[in-house]
């Protein structure tokens, strides 16, 4: 009986712990969750503020060309260097890479490491659209006729890389990334494969660093 009056006794002692941890659970998911819609509203965001701007100022920026199954391949193959970088990153003993990836597991996996697949997805599509037709085709579009295509490039990459500039590492990689896109917006004249390979690489990321043992 003594034993069986202590066991009650710790157990009413640890008690609140108990509940103030699943409390403090509780309000950490919730946050993180706040987190995700927080982003999906800004990412929106800035798809009706470059959609806006480009009308005002008559810029195409859907591009000229059609809108077929050539971009939906195009924009799908069109990941694979970006998929052989990314691995090449995770594997690389290069000191930027590692500081790089430390700079992921502190920033990016605990913000989006309890999404659902089916949140990382929406995710990954709203940037994809959002952020495409802000650099590829609002800001290099408009820049292009007057600046010529060169500089166009140049000024919308590295808007897109400083826009992302979690390390100057990571700003050079981005920067890399914005050019890949415009190239690509370039020679197809039109926005589907920069969407469809922006969402597709950013979903692939987030699914192979997130979900992975």
């Amino acid at each position: 009986m003594p034993i069986q009056g202590s066991s009650r006794s710790l157990a009413n002692l640890f008690e609140p712990l108990m509940l103030s941890s699943i409390r403090m659970d509780d309000r950490s998911t919730a946050r993180k969750r706040a987190m995700f819609y927080r982003l999906i509203l800004f990412e929106s965001s800035l798809f009706l503020l470059a959609w806006i701007l480009a009308w005002a100022m008559g810029i195409p920026w859907l591009g000229n060309g059609p809108w077929n199954w050539h971009g939906w391949v195009l924009g799908i193959t069109s990941i694979l260097p970006m998929i052989s970088m990314y691995l090449w990153l995770l594997q690389s003993r290069w000191e930027p890479c590692r500081e790089m990836r430390c700079m992921m597991k502190e920033t990016v996996l605990p913000i989006f490491k309890h999404c659902s697949c089916l949140q990382l997805a929406l995710l990954s599509g709203v940037a994809g659209i959002s952020e495409e037709v802000l650099f590829r085709g609002l800001i290099q579009g408009g820049l292009q006729p007057g600046l010529g295509t060169p500089l166009a490039i140049l000024i919308s990459a590295t808007l897109f890389g400083a826009c992302h500039a979690l390390s100057r590492f990571y700003f050079l990689l981005a920067t890399l990334i914005g050019v890949y896109m415009s190239l690509l917006y370039l020679a197809t004249d039109q926005l589907l494969s920069p969407i469809v390979a922006h969402a597709g690489y950013d979903f692939f990321v987030l699914m192979h660093y997130l979900k992975r043992p």
